[in-house]
């Protein structure tokens, strides 16, 4: 894997880049982008529920694996961490975690079940770490940057089934090897997750009753000419509020810490269209920068470019995707959503806090409509939507969003909803084959065959 450092126009940036070593052609890109409060620094640690990595996924099909990072700081030099509560740091020790070689790893494992105690005080996994396995303030920043994808803590009260995962991992035996204990906990973790699987076959998924048809081809396509009308969803309504895989953010001036946020358009409604302006979005000129330094390198197929991410990421992916398809028709043909769809204005689902205005939830702000972008009817364009029933109003963010995308709009969809909690997802080889569609674009000769 390799860093590379690039600018979104406005502040330095940089992507994690993995090329396999077998690929002797111009390969296809597929972007991930981490969830709130991540970076691109150690990427590729994250599996899925199969224990299968994006690494080895890029090795085997030989496709570019991109990790993005959001912003990280606005500007000014970050303001310093705040102590850590004692409760916090003891519930790590009586864990068994001390300051030696493994300490930063048993924190890794007990991250969950002590964020039933850290989470509440909002304090910074890395900041936990650094307090209980003692570091210098390098380090500690140095934990900052290499944290993975969950800067935050997984919220039990929100996630049932994965509160229920930690309390069978918390009546396991303690084991004194590490790799027996991580054995342990995936055992642990299919039984949960297979207990709850939903039969799942191509486009045609079965979630609690509902039958959601998902066309593996376009059914709809429009004329040039056409006008192109955001279309919303359903109303799904739960009164339940979440958090992000990650921690909340604040409203992005200069010189406020960004924490790793995703800077996606606030307003995005029927009268304005979907907001893609690739002169003033940093995100889309981070893209734009990112695809060129790729380019460079001589081994990019610019024609074959997908995107996915989870949670944020994913809120990322909804939008960006679309924005990429009106510029580039012929290059991005199909996104993955994992743990974040679609949310309208007064549909009854709360999410995380706006970043541009926290006393409102994403999508409910005055002028607000749709978080994270309208559908807009397109062709040639597929949705891979992914999430799992333990995953509250995401959950039914990403129902809506497959609901919207394939029954309303009536564009390509396919849909894998599975047992777990936020960003638990089963099978990125699921996503890897539904970008696909079996055309070859993504996976090559590899990728023939029908989506399972």
């Amino acid at each position: 894997m390799a860093i590379m450092n690039l600018t979104d126009g406005n502040i330095s940036r940089c992507i994690s880049v993995v090329i396999p070593n077998t690929i002797d052609h111009a390969a296809p890109v597929l972007f991930d982008f981490h969830g709130a409060g991540g970076n691109a620094h150690n990427y590729g640690l994250h599996a899925d529920a199969q224990g299968v990595q994006w690494v080895s996924l890029a090795s085997k099909f030989k496709f570019i694996l991109v990790g993005g990072e959001a912003v990280q700081w606005g500007g000014a030099p970050p303001p310093g961490p705040p102590p850590v509560p004692a409760d916090c740091i003891q519930c790590f020790k009586d864990a068994g975690c001390h300051d030696g070689r493994e300490c930063d790893a048993c924190c890794q494992r007990n991250m969950g079940p002590c964020s039933r105690i850290c989470g509440p005080e909002h304090v910074p996994f890395p900041s936990a770490q650094a307090a209980v396995c003692g570091a210098s303030d390098a380090t500690v920043e140095q934990r900052r940057l290499i944290a993975p994808s969950a800067w935050g803590w997984w919220d039990p009260e929100f996630e049932p089934e994965l509160a229920l995962e930690l309390e069978l991992a918390e009546e396991q035996p303690q084991l004194v090897e590490t790799g027996a204990m991580e054995e342990a906990a995936h055992v642990q973790r299919r039984r949960l997750l297979e207990t709850t699987k939903l039969q799942q076959v191509g486009g045609l998924q079965q979630a609690a009753g509902i039958v959601r048809p998902g066309p593996s081809r376009p059914s709809v396509r429009q004329g040039a000419g056409a006008p192109r009308r955001p279309i919303g969803s359903v109303s799904v309504s739960h009164p339940q509020s979440h958090v992000w895989h990650g921690r909340h953010g604040r409203r992005p001036n200069a010189g406020e810490w960004q924490g790793g946020q995703w800077l996606i358009p606030e307003v995005q409604t029927d009268a304005t269209g979907i907001q893609c302006d690739w002169q003033a979005s940093r995100e889309l000129r981070y893209i734009e920068s990112a695809m060129a330094r790729l380019s460079a390198l001589g081994v990019v197929n610019r024609s074959r470019v997908f995107f996915t991410g989870c949670s944020m990421g994913s809120a990322l992916t909804v939008w960006l995707a679309q924005c990429y398809h009106a510029r580039y028709p012929q290059a991005t043909t199909a996104f993955a959503s994992q743990s974040t769809g679609l949310k309208v204005k007064g549909d009854g689902l709360r999410l995380p806090p706006d970043n541009y205005d926290p006393q409102y939830t994403w999508g409910e702000c005055p002028t607000c409509q749709y978080f994270p972008a309208p559908v807009v009817p397109t062709s040639g364009l597929k949705a891979c939507v992914v999430d799992q029933t333990g995953d509250g109003d995401f959950y039914r963010s990403s129902l809506a969003l497959h609901q919207a995308w394939g029954v309303v709009a009536g564009m390509p969809t396919n849909i894998s909803i599975t047992g777990g909690g936020h960003c638990m997802t089963d099978s990125f080889e699921w996503i890897a084959r539904c970008l696909d569609d079996g055309t070859g674009r993504l996976l090559g000769v590899l990728g023939s065959g029908r989506l399972r």
